[in-house]
């Protein structure tokens, strides 16, 4: 059943020219919003600040425009979430400009949190190796990941969190009918069934440049933490940095080869002071500090999830217990592989054992060569029999 109040948000979602702030004009002028599409063109254009042909055109439409929508979404099985329902994400209800309507196919569920996982559409394979590591580890503590569903980066993400059966949350830039780009059908359609896609904009609404970037705010504000895998210095994934900082959210970045383009704006980030994540328990850890259950008292009082560890005794319970010490390692050596029971950075391995990293490397080579230790990308270190 659409009442006026939702007609009326589809009605002005139907037109480019009323955002957030002539909705909100209107808001404050009518007691009923519905009565705004009652008034005279004339009227509504001195409200809203109109004044070209094309937009009084666009006005009188509305109602056409609005009925056609419903069609189609009712044909399409695509959904309202109006900014009053309870269904409409808490988080994005805190954003400057939030849409006041979303389409939606799939199933929306705002209690899960979520985590914006960004990055390059000419991603390398080393940065996807390390995206599918954090992604499926969010996936391991019940962890949602939103993206903007472009090739590279956004595509692996919300692909490896379905993969892990997890939650995933496709922003579109295009009309909810849209696929784009249309290497992502088969993602498409996967988050329909599994996750939830969304749009601020209607069916059949024409395609524009200028929306994908309007479509980063959402994304990162639906997001408790923005995790930046990989970013050139210009590109939509900086945008969607600037955004998230002026949103206050907690953006975190994954370091990268400097000698490697794409990572020249992810590595600059961090220079500038931009939170480090050597692994994705760091980003956990905080999304769970704010959201209280059993699962994150006992990851907070463990520093590991139960699910994590359940899969680490299944895959590796013999050689944990059985496993001897080879009496010819030096007392470095044994150091070294007992950090290594899990991923472990470098420098964490200089921390923790005081070590000068020249001789570190030297050290670590040397074990590799041995088949002691596996080097993964972003110089993360784990025992061969554990990798």
């Amino acid at each position: 059943m659409i009442d006026k109040y939702l007609y009326s948000l589809i009605a002005f979602s139907a037109t480019d020219i009323i955002g957030y702030n002539r909705f909100m004009t209107i808001k404050k002028t009518f007691t009923d919003i519905s009565e705004f599409l009652d008034c005279d063109t004339p009227y509504q254009m001195n409200l809203l600040g109109l004044k070209t042909e094309l937009a009084e055109k666009i006005l009188l439409n509305m109602k056409t425009q609005a009925d056609k929508i419903i069609e189609q979404c009712e044909q399409k099985k695509i959904d309202f979430i109006p900014h009053n329902s309870s269904l409409y994400p808490p988080l994005l209800k805190e954003i400057i400009d939030p849409p006041y309507l979303l389409y939606a196919q799939g199933k929306m569920n705002p209690t899960i949190p979520l985590i914006a996982v960004i990055g390059t559409r000419n991603s390398t394979p080393d940065a996807e190796e390390i995206n599918r590591w954090f992604c499926k580890t969010f996936a391991q503590y019940g962890l949602g990941v939103v993206s903007g569903l472009a090739k590279g980066h956004d595509a692996i993400a919300s692909e490896t969190i379905l993969e892990n059966e997890g939650y995933t949350v496709g922003v579109l830039g295009t009309a909810i009918d849209t696929i784009y780009p249309t290497s992502s059908t088969n993602l498409y359609h996967k988050i329909k069934e599994k996750g939830v896609l969304i749009s601020e904009y209607p069916p059949g609404m024409t395609s524009t440049k200028w929306r994908f970037p309007r479509r980063n705010r959402i994304v990162s504000g639906l997001s408790q933490a923005v995790c930046v895998i990989q970013a050139p210095e210009k590109s939509g994934t900086m945008i969607t940095v600037r955004i998230a900082s002026e949103q206050n959210k907690d953006v975190y970045v994954v370091p990268g080869n400097p000698m490697v383009s794409q990572n020249s704006g992810t590595n600059t980030l961090i220079q500038n002071g931009t939170r480090l994540a050597l692994s994705p328990e760091e980003i956990i850890k905080d999304v769970l500090k704010s959201n209280p259950n059993l699962e994150t008292i006992q990851f907070l009082a463990q520093e590991k999830s139960p699910k994590i560890q359940e899969e680490q005794k299944e895959a590796t319970p013999v050689k944990i217990i059985e496993e001897e010490i080879d009496p010819s390692l030096s007392i470095e050596e044994r150091s070294i592989l007992e950090l290594a029971y899990q991923h472990i950075h470098i420098d964490e391995i200089v921390r923790t054992l005081e070590m000068n990293i020249a001789t570190l490397n030297g050290l670590l080579t040397m074990m590799e060569i041995k088949g002691l230790i596996v080097q993964k990308p972003g110089q993360m270190y784990i025992k061969k029999e554990l990798a």
